[in-house]
């Protein structure tokens, strides 16, 4: 033992005198050993790992002398000096006894000199006995070492083997190997030695005894002799004690500063003191299963990174750098995908070598920088050409670098690293190339035909604003039409360059769905008027006021698709039937169908119809103009609108083009009317679609509505709530009813004594040759043009009934407060045409203009004169708009309001170009040609 102690003279002659003899000293009240000398260990009895001697207990306890003296020591504070002689026959001992009590250290004990001999006999049989435990227990381990489980990492069934060689060898009735998870100890395997079978139970929650838990952390082994009167783990151990078992030894299993588990040894029948040999076996069985821990993480690692390896999206590699050859050591199986080889074909130049993959042209450049790489020490990275076994060539990324070096041979050293395939890569730089390419093309034509078109457009605007005979001015109608034309034309081939290149973005502002529809219905009216054809919007009353997203895009989406249908329908109608449809709360799913009685299109052109390019046949190409990029923008539009875009048709019989598109809705409002649930309206109209868009558009008035489609009917309506005395407040009538003129409807009225204080607001079509103001039907106090907007008719109705609305005077009392101040305005333009152009708008509606040809001189009036806006093209000689607007911004150039309003005005339209102006300082976007609404608007915001 390792204990160092105090002994006093008696006992210092004793032991010098018989140091060659067995000897020992006991504690007076444990009877646990002190310390013993191996001649004890040796020819008497093997202490256990606590220090327990069960014989020399029995000795103690059963020899009145010792005992006495054991007793006297004890409770006597004077320890008595002399020395016991006894002579005792102990079995395979016999001999005199030699004791003398002794103070050792701290402790009271009694020192015991074994003199005597070892029967013979007894002592041969005892040795062998020990040998063959001994070499039993080493063959056991030997065998656990060897169990090819141990090799493979493969936990479950190492785990069996210990369970199955630890029980056989210790002859215990059960043993287990635990994991202890958190709180719990998780069975691992269970082997039963009496059914020689394996199983798993259930785990056992050791929480509940932390005392147990912190001996598996800092004790070898925890031996209890017996569960019934065990004083280390008393409620542990009972409840052993309950199923059978009398006798526990549990080792841990630490692996390094873990502790993994336990392996937990059971024992029934007769209390079991284990021996050390005992001990040291399953503390060694144990460790064999920290070692078979260590064993599967490792290779559960191993696993992974080959798992990781070989998903690189490419080909890992070891290679020895000794020149010429490059041997590989070592090829991930990615080499198959980017090459077609196996691994083993590469493998110690098995069959081919690296560079023998490497594309002819570029061996020499690889090799030169891979020995400049090997001579300065740092990675290598490469792009270089591969031949891939079918043929073909491939673009590969290398990274390698040095791992090891040879300090007697300077020419070997080892590499890693690993090669990717990057042809899809140069691919797609390659097309980004080419989109960029043709993205500038795009961009300098749209600037150069744009330019000279702000020209075509402004100045025949402006012209039409002049005194004309008539054929001037179907000239200039002309020029404007055909310019328009071109206009979309190049429109839409820019928005399509933006979606090949991915770069068409949505804004996400507030904005009127309601306005959007019945502004695209204005726009198309006098085309509508033109061929003959009637056209109505009919607006579902649920859908919100206000919706966030794009505007200008669903704009796009529901003209392209309207102009389409008036487009291709001679005779009939065209209607835009728009409501709601569920979706997410916080959102609105608008539907729109567009449904014409056109030509139809045929079934088997449906698939091509979304293309871009793309058009039924060639001649409604020439028939009906067009790019063939409508239909593909569009449906792109509501893709990014998280929408959908369909088509029903049949030759012949017209179509129907549908899309959703789901937009933000942070408000549920819609616009509050008066109530004029007591007044009541007749409806003349003789379409029944444009009599559904006015109803729609009235119901939340309240008021009563009936409708009527022929002028009898319409009468006979009047007549019979005369005399019902309920009377019609209201006649909404067309004025343009086939073989029924205002005159004839006039004469009608003014003989029926129903139609006496009727109200009438009289419909009539956007470019009819009708003039309103010469309409004289009694009761006229109105008149509204087709297609109706909701603002318009509900002004009309309420004039007509004699009421207000607070709400629309205070909004006309805003409008009419915005009035355009006359501006001091700065044209920084180069180009004479557009300066003639802009001139011609902004100083017709009362502003002054000084100009400047470029940005320098631009600067110069801004340091001189005080302007309340700055008009700023974007490409200039000297000193361009960008550079312009951010030495503007600086306040290092001298101006006298470096925050002056600034708004764009270019011809260039591409993605990108608005965001690059605000990127520079300017405040706002206008792209030419310039529209005389949207300069006037820019002017009222910035100005």
């Amino acid at each position: 033992m390792n204990k160092i102690i105090h002994k006093d003279m008696s006992l210092t002659a004793l032991l010098l005198q018989e140091s060659s003899e067995p000897f020992v000293v006991v504690d007076v009240n444990t009877l646990h050993l002190l310390w013993y000398n191996h001649a004890f260990h040796d020819t008497l009895w093997t202490p256990d790992l606590e220090g327990k001697c069960l014989p020399l207990e029995n000795m103690i306890k059963c020899n009145e002398k010792i005992s006495s003296l054991f007793n006297l020591a004890s409770t006597s504070p004077t320890l008595p000096g002399e020395i016991i002689h006894l002579s005792l026959d102990l079995g395979a001992w016999n001999g005199e006894v030699s004791a003398v009590a002794v103070k050792w250290g701290n402790d009271l004990g009694i020192a015991l000199v074994f003199k005597g001999r070892v029967k013979t006999n007894a002592k041969i049989e005892a040795m062998e006995k020990q040998e063959s435990l001994l070499k039993q227990h080493n063959q056991a381990l030997v065998a656990l070492n060897k169990h090819p489980a141990m090799v493979e990492g493969n936990l479950p069934e190492i785990a069996k083997a210990v369970a199955r060689t630890t029980s056989r060898v210790l002859g215990s009735v059960r043993c287990g190997v635990w994991q202890l998870v958190g709180t719990e100890l998780v069975n691992i395997a269970m082997y039963t030695h009496a059914t020689d079978s394996l199983s798993v139970v259930e785990p056992f929650d050791v929480g509940i005894y932390p005392e147990y838990v912190q001996l598996l952390h800092t004790q070898r082994n925890i031996a209890i002799i017996d569960t019934e009167n065990d004083h280390i783990l008393p409620g542990m151990a009972a409840s052993y004690s309950l199923g059978g078992i009398r006798s526990l030894l549990d080792c841990p299993i630490r692996v390094g500063s873990e502790l993994y588990g336990c392996v937990c040894i059971e024992h029934a029948g007769l209390p079991r003191h284990w021996t050390f040999e005992e001990q040291l076996f399953g503390a060694t069985a144990a460790d064999f299963m920290a070692l078979a821990v260590e064993a599967a993480r490792r290779h559960e690692s191993q696993r992974r990174m080959e798992t990781l390896v070989a998903n690189l999206p490419g080909m890992a590699f070891r290679c020895r750098n000794n020149a010429p050859d490059y041997t590989m050591e070592y090829v991930s199986i990615g080499i198959k995908e980017i090459s077609g080889y196996d691994p083993d074909d590469l493998i110690n130049n098995n069959r081919i070598t690296f560079f023998d993959l490497v594309h002819p042209d570029d061996r020499k450049q690889l090799l030169d920088d891979n020995a400049d790489t090997l001579q300065i020490g740092q990675p290598l990275e490469a792009t270089y050409r591969w031949l891939h076994k079918d043929g073909t060539v491939r673009w590969v990324w290398e990274r390698s670098r040095v791992v090891e070096v040879d300090p007697n041979n300077p020419n070997y050293s080892i590499s890693e690293g690993f090669v990717t395939d990057i042809t899809e890569r140069r691919r797609l730089e390659a097309a980004e190339e080419a989109n960029r390419t043709k993205g500038e093309f795009l961009a300098n034509m749209s600037h150069e035909i744009r330019t000279p078109m702000n020209g075509v457009i402004g100045l025949s605007d402006l012209l039409s604003k002049t005194p004309l005979n008539s054929l001037q001015k179907q000239y200039v109608d002309t020029i404007k039409q055909s310019a328009s034309s071109l206009i979309t034309v190049i429109n839409d081939i820019l928005d399509f360059s933006k979606i090949e290149a991915g770069k068409m973005t949505l804004e996400q502002k507030p904005f009127s769905p309601r306005k959007v529809f019945e502004d695209v219905c204005e726009s198309l009216a006098f085309m509508v008027y033109s061929k003959g054809i009637h056209f109505a919007l009919i607006y579902a009353d649920d859908i919100p006021e206000t919706l966030i997203g794009d505007a200008g895009r669903l704009r796009q989406v529901v003209l392209n698709l309207a102009s389409n249908a008036v487009k291709f329908t001679a005779e009939g109608e065209v209607i835009n039937n728009v409501t709601r449809e569920k979706s997410a709360s916080g959102t609105c799913k608008i539907c729109c169908k567009v449904t014409d009685t056109g030509i139809g299109i045929k079934k088997e052109s449906f698939s091509v119809l979304f293309e871009p390019f793309n058009q039924v046949d060639g001649s409604s190409t020439r028939k009906f103009g067009g790019t063939g990029l409508g239909l593909s923008i569009s449906k792109k539009l509501v893709e990014m609108m998280n929408g959908e875009i369909g088509l029903v048709s049949e030759s012949g019989l017209g179509s129907t083009f549908e899309f959703t598109a789901v937009m933000e809705c942070k408000d549920e409002s819609r616009p509050q009317f008066i109530d004029l649930s007591l007044y009541s309206v007749l409806l003349f109209d003789v379409h029944p679609a444009t009599r559904a868009a006015l109803r729609a558009i009235l119901s939340d008035t309240g008021i009563e509505i009936d409708e009527s489609g022929t002028p009898q009917e319409m009468f006979d309506m009047i007549r019979q709530r005369y005399e019902a005395k309920r009377p019609y407040n209201m006649l909404l009538i067309d004025c343009e009813y086939p073989n029924f003129s205002p005159d004839e409807i006039a004469k009608r009225i003014s003989r029926e004594a129903a139609c006496s204080g009727l109200k009438l607001i009289v419909l009539f079509s956007l470019g009819a040759s009708i003039d309103p103001a010469t309409i004289t039907i009694p009761g006229k106090v109105g008149f509204l043009t087709k297609p109706i907007k909701q603002e318009a008719i509900y002004r009309e109705v309420l004039s007509a009934l004699g009421l207000k609305d607070e709400y629309l005077d205070e909004c006309d009392v805003e409008r009419s407060s915005v009035i355009l101040k006359p501006k001091r305005i700065l044209l920084v333009e180069d180009v004479k045409i557009n300066i003639l152009v802009a001139t011609g708008m902004i100083t017709a509606q009362g502003h002054t203009l000084d100009t400047a040809e470029n940005g320098l001189l631009a600067l110069e009036k801004l340091r001189e004169n005080e302007y309340d806006l700055v008009l700023m093209d974007c490409q200039m000689p000297e000193m361009d708009g960008y550079q312009c607007s951010v030495a503007i911004r600086s306040g290092m150039s001298g101006v006298k309001n470096p925050n002056i309003p600034i708004v764009a005005m270019t011809a260039h339209a591409m993605s990108g170009d608005r965001e690059k102006c605000l990127e520079a300082g300017m405040n706002d976007y206008i792209s030419k040609p310039i529209d005389r609404t949207q300069l006037t608007e820019a002017i009222k915001h910035w100005g």
